[in-house]
């Protein structure tokens, strides 16, 4: 049986299907199909079917939809839709492998794709405006929204967007100290060699362009230099740096340190190594963060199993105290949070306290507050029980209230402090020593902080912090809370004069 006709074949015994196919003038290509397949012996009146294959190519474009992108606005009042951009389809071409038998398609493969057009994606802003009382403030917030920026100056009513590419990490979001130039990390999505990268803008000039300092994969730490500009008009940042991985938690930390300067105009002309990558110590893997003195003279350290101080000089680490490492069972490793007074003579920190019961003593749950002089001298506990997490902030010394006394120390304390880890925080003001702790957000009864970053304002007189996703401004003295975002997707800020 073949293309649908009948052909009978008379063969002596002992004859194979091969034979039979070769008595007729039937001529087989490479890809048809014989059955029984031709090393078979014949048997009398067996039937043999010859099945045409055909195998030929297409190439077809095919049209690929654009997305439809939702952003929220806060400049604009709650529920006016605007679109920003119009959505346009895409282009792919598409190379098809097609399998035919006695012209029937039986299989269809895809062998190549190439994207003539790229769609471009509708964006709709959607407002989210609300009716809020004006706050005032000194200084700038900028913060991150939806993976873009806003900056609010001086007034929650007085804000705008500054970067609006939809891809802010979050990671670093630090302004300079006089409030020029904005330090962020951008993702880098879909390349496997890089997680993020480093970037400036100049927020005082709202035609700037963000500008790359060419670093990558910064995790833990990068920050202005306190003294930022120097009389020069020269910026100094310090950062340090991973190295992608496929396993968790997707990095390797160098736990480096390196510093670079910046220009009056925003340029890089100076690249310095502190510390050269280095194994970190005990979980290492993890990474190292750091803080500056407000006089930039020192900078501490602190990786998962001791604090201390960087030698600006010649690079070589002072450890200062030595930290029972966490056991975290997971993926992450658990960093002392640390925070510098505002004369630079003290460092803060959170301490992994010895257990209470029977768990071995890289298991204990107690944390506490510690601080260390600046000649050596180590003070405390101020604050038992804080929790892991325990955020610290120190408020400018200029805060001064008539009528009332300063509060100088807030902390976020963990509301099951033997379950910190899971724990939600409530922020706490206290006097430098620990003594008079007020709890002062969120209310009592409702759902506590995330850990997280706190902030006091340039004159002590606020704190700011994130809670359920929005950025919220406290006033510890007056007891008035007020919320500056409502489109509940903020991720990181900071506060400067």
């Amino acid at each position: 049986m073949v293309d649908q006709e009948i052909i009978n074949v008379s063969l002596p015994q002992g004859s194979t299907v091969s034979d039979a196919i070769q008595a007729t003038d039937i001529e087989l290509s490479l890809n048809d199909k014989v059955s029984p397949p031709g090393y078979t012996v014949l048997d009398d009146a067996m039937e043999i079917i010859v099945t045409r294959v055909v195998e030929h190519i297409e190439i077809a474009n095919v049209v690929l939809p654009f997305e439809r992108q939702i952003l929220k606005n806060e400049s604009i009042p709650e529920g006016e839709v605007r679109l920003l951009q119009p959505g346009k389809n895409g282009l792919e071409e598409i190379t098809y492998r097609v399998i035919e038998e006695e012209g029937l398609e039986k299989a269809r493969v895809i062998t190549k794709r190439i994207v003539l057009e790229e769609p471009v994606p509708e964006i709709m802003m959607v407002g989210t405006q609300q009716g809020y009382t004006p706050l005032t403030f000194p200084g700038k917030i900028i913060y991150v929204s939806a993976q873009n920026a806003w900056l609010i100056d001086g007034e929650t009513g007085n804000r705008r967007p500054i970067i609006s590419t939809g891809d802010l990490d979050g990671r670093i979001v630090e302004l300079s100290p006089d409030g020029r130039w904005l330090l962020f990390t951008r993702n880098s999505n879909n390349d496997q060699e890089r997680i993020n990268s480093l970037w400036l803008l100049d927020v005082t000039d709202p035609e700037a362009e963000p500008l790359d300092v060419e670093i990558e994969n910064i995790i833990h730490f990068a920050d202005w230099s306190p003294q930022s500009p120097t009389s020069s008009g020269y910026y100094t940042i310090a950062y340090s740096t991973v190295e992608p991985r496929p396993s968790a938690p997707g990095w390797q930390a160098n736990n480096d340190l390196q510093m670079i300067t910046i220009s009056d105009a925003g340029s890089v002309i100076q690249r310095k190594i502190l510390l050269e990558t280095n194994s970190g110590g005990q979980y290492g893997w993890w990474g190292t963060s750091f803080s500056w003195s407000l006089d930039a003279d020192l900078l501490a350290y602190s990786r998962a199993d001791g604090i201390g101080l960087v030698d600006l000089e010649d690079g070589t680490l002072e450890e200062l105290v030595e930290i029972t490492p966490y056991q975290t069972q997971g993926d992450w490793a658990w960093l002392p949070p640390i925070s510098w007074s505002t004369n630079s003579e003290i460092l803060y920190y959170v301490t992994h306290g010895k257990p209470i019961g029977l768990e071995k003593p890289e298991a204990s749950q107690v944390f506490d507050i510690m601080a260390l002089s600046r000649k050596g001298s180590t003070m405390g506990p101020l604050v038992q029980q804080t929790g892991m997490f325990s955020t610290l902030a120190i408020s400018p010394e200029v805060n001064t209230f008539p009528g009332g006394r300063p509060y100088s120390f807030a902390i976020l304390q963990a509301i099951e402090p033997l379950e910190s880890e899971t724990s939600r925080y409530r922020l706490e003001v206290m006097d430098r020593d620990g003594s008079n702790i007020q709890s002062i957000f969120p209310p009592t009864g409702e759902l506590g902080l995330e850990p997280g970053k706190i902030i006091w304002s340039p004159d002590g007189r606020q704190i700011a912090a994130l809670y359920q996703n929005n950025l919220w401004v406290i006033d510890p003295i007056l007891g008035i809370t007020q919320r500056v975002t409502a489109d509940g997707s903020t991720i990181a800020f900071d506060w400067i004069q």
